[in-house]
């Protein structure tokens, strides 16, 4: 090796010494090493003079990888290479090492990454050869020596598994062109829907659905980690219908949060997406997020295979959130009333959970003190939740504070929360009575945390009084008649002379 490739080398490991410095290595989590390194040509043949270029394909297997240095031998009897470069777009961005060598027939390109890296394929680089007069088998292979040694690592650690070559057939005419080959996507495993939401001690299911890719895949295994304390599995069953009918492994336990199942075929293999399992799951009482998670650690490692042989698997899990639906309806009965001016008049708020079960409500009334002024507020009579917590009100700044709760089982039923009675009204005047929905006056109604309000009705009290016309009661009006009558009776009898009455 030249000292170019003794430098290119020293860059490459400063950089996986620098990755190093940044991340944190887990002693129960060593990296495995299970990262192939192809070759793909261009083409399978060429004739003289014809250009083609040599990808440098990494396949991680799941495995996080930081770098990766490529020694490539090539026969420089029949090909020369004219270039070598960094693939665009590739995870592993950052250049180590980039030479060619056409006396020794090598080529050497290194490349690393700041951070975690990546765990899925990716096009490392390419090379540009030519190919030369002197027909025959090239040859394009990974070196192996000490002194040129391809390496994969993920923080310094060597992680490679496979190093696969190329080659080329150099002919005398013009060949019959190949298509170019392009690297297949690898394979996916994931858990249907990746997100959900669910109420606390609900049934659900998951499917293990596999996207082979165009890959040909005969069997997969899947390991799955669950929260013990917010998920129960209560079955894990295949999918009837799967082309994997074979059964190999089908067991779950809900004391470590572990989901085991493998299965395959027999005969032949599979190329297209399916459904290979139905897992059913039971949340506990205990709202927050939570997931299941495809297991990669060994030897609890989920893969897809063709004949026992590993393919390239990506995973993706999925996020469960337990929380109970936002069904409860809060709302003032009447939503509008027409008084007059200083009328005192009354008004509920009422609970309405639409089946959902509730142990408190909290109501925040926002009302114009200049036109309405609260008289006073009682717990609803028949109401379930029967310890007050909050009983307030300011007629200065117009606000009203309810809430109450209950330390029994819950009510599912419509119900009155509170009875008010306000007077006032300014005259010509729709005012509104609103339920506040602002922090820390929130009105909610909760169950374990959850807030499950949906709608939020308030009221508009109209003062119906024409300006100028005294409004009276019933009351009011036969007072103001009988005090009319007896005015006019004693004017009546004022307008008689006296010797009338003193003649009497």
């Amino acid at each position: 090796m030249n000292v170019l490739h003794v430098l290119g080398f020293c860059a490459f490991a400063l950089a996986v010494l620098l990755v190093s410095a940044v991340s944190v290595v887990h002693a129960d989590d060593p990296p495995q090493a299970v990262v192939d390194v192809r070759l793909v040509s261009d083409v399978g043949q060429a004739v003289p003079d014809q250009t083609f270029d040599v990808a440098v394909v990494v396949e991680p297997n799941g495995q996080q990888t930081t770098g990766v240095q490529a020694f490539i031998d090539f026969d420089s009897s029949r090909l020369q290479a004219t270039a070598v470069k960094i693939e665009s777009g590739s995870p592993l961005g950052i250049p180590l090492a980039q030479e060619i060598n056409n006396a020794s027939g090598t080529v050497t390109l290194a490349v690393g990454a700041f951070g975690s890296g990546t765990s899925t394929s990716f096009v490392m680089g390419r090379v540009t050869f030519r190919a030369l007069d002197n027909s025959g088998v090239a040859l394009l292979s990974f070196s192996t020596t000490s002194t040129g040694k391809t390496i994969a690592s993920h923080l310094g650690q060597e992680i490679q598994r496979t190093l696969t070559g190329a080659q080329v057939t150099v002919q005398g005419t013009s060949p019959t062109p190949t298509p170019t080959p392009t690297p297949l996507p690898s394979v996916v495993v994931r858990l249907s829907p990746d997100s959900a939401q669910i109420e606390p001690g609900a049934t659900s299911s998951l499917g293990v659905i596999i996207e082979p890719n165009g890959r040909q895949i005969s069997g997969a295994q899947v390991f799955v980690d669950f929260d013990e304390s917010r998920l129960n599995v209560l079955s894990v069953s295949l999918e009837s219908g799967s082309p994997f009918a074979v059964s190999l492994a089908n067991a779950f336990d809900n004391s470590d949060g572990t989901v085991h199942l493998a299965a395959g075929t027999v005969s032949g293999s599979v190329t297209t997406e399916f459904r290979m399992a139905t897992v059913t799951f039971q949340t506990a009482d205990v709202s927050g997020p939570t997931s299941f998670q495809l297991a990669t650690s060994s030897p609890r490692n989920t893969l897809t295979s063709i004949s026992g042989n590993p393919e390239p698997t990506n995973l993706v899990g999925a996020s469960i959130s337990v929380q109970r639906l936002a069904l409860v309806d809060l709302r003032i009965i009447p939503q509008s009333v027409s008084i007059q001016p200083s009328q005192p008049f009354s008004f509920e708020i009422r609970v309405e959970p639409n089946g959902q079960t509730l142990t408190g409500a909290q109501a925040f009334l926002n009302f114009n003190p200049k036109s309405l002024q609260v008289v006073s507020v009682a717990t609803g009579s028949s109401s379930p939740l029967s310890i007050p917590l909050v009983n307030r009100f300011d007629n200065s700044i117009g606000t009203l504070d309810f809430a109450a709760g209950t330390l029994g089982s819950g009510a599912n039923q419509d119900f009155v929360l509170a009875v008010v009675t306000m007077s006032g009204g300014a005259s010509g005047i729709t005012t509104p009575v609103e339920f506040s929905t602002e922090s820390p006056r929130q009105s909610t109604v909760s169950v374990g945390g959850d807030m499950i309000q949906r709608d939020l009705i308030g009221m508009s009290v109209t003062n119906n009084n024409t300006p100028g016309v005294p409004n009276l009661s019933l009351t009011g009006m036969m007072i103001l008649t009988g005090v009319f009558l007896i005015a006019l009776y004693w004017a009546s009898v004022r307008r008689k002379p006296i010797f009338v009455h003193a003649a009497r």
